[in-house]
């Protein structure tokens, strides 16, 4: 697994790769994760390898970083103030970021989307564990078989599936 450490309000370090920090340039960038010149005109960029996404702002500088293959990630393993956010169920994670945030929290979509704007750190998730239990009650009501990936999405419900560094501003602008 490819170790990467999540700075708030900088970056991420990728073992053996190097720093892609906030407000680098799209150049940098290109550099760093050795991709393929020139990535051109697009405002994000996806690199499978370290299971991530680099969004640019207008003047072409990072300026939001996404894991976005989680809970369950296959090629990275993620370190955020010495844990691996992908590890926590969703309550415990909100509780551990809320504390790191100075008690603070905003909340952009209900329980699938939120902001720690202190600290730089979004998290999401498409679907909470109480609504694949009621989808899942109500096959069952309806005489439908229980899936296997009814069951991986109960699993991933319990999870944010992705975890971002941005900058303060990165939602108000």
């Amino acid at each position: 697994m490819i170790q990467v450490k999540i700075h708030p309000l900088k970056g991420i370090e990728i073992s053996s790769v190097g720093n892609i920090n906030l407000g680098q340039t799209k150049a940098e960038v290109e550099a760093t994760l050795n991709l393929p010149k020139p990535i051109g005109n697009n405002r994000s960029v996806y690199c499978d390898e370290y299971e991530l996404r680099v969004d640019f702002n207008s003047r072409e500088l990072v300026s939001f970083i996404e894991f976005i293959y989680g809970p369950f990630p296959e090629k990275t393993e993620l370190n955020l103030f010495g844990i691996d956010p992908f590890k926590l169920e969703a309550n415990r994670l909100v509780n551990f970021l809320k504390e790191k945030n100075n008690d603070e929290v905003e909340s952009k979509n209900g329980e699938y989307h939120y902001f720690f704007k202190n600290i730089g750190i979004s998290v999401w998730r498409d679907a909470t564990e109480q609504e694949v239990l009621k989808m899942i009650e109500k096959a069952k009501s309806e005489g439908k078989e229980y899936k296997e990936w009814m069951k991986e999405d109960l699993e991933k419900s319990k999870y944010f599936w992705t975890i971002a560094a941005c900058l303060p501003d990165y939602y108000t602008k």
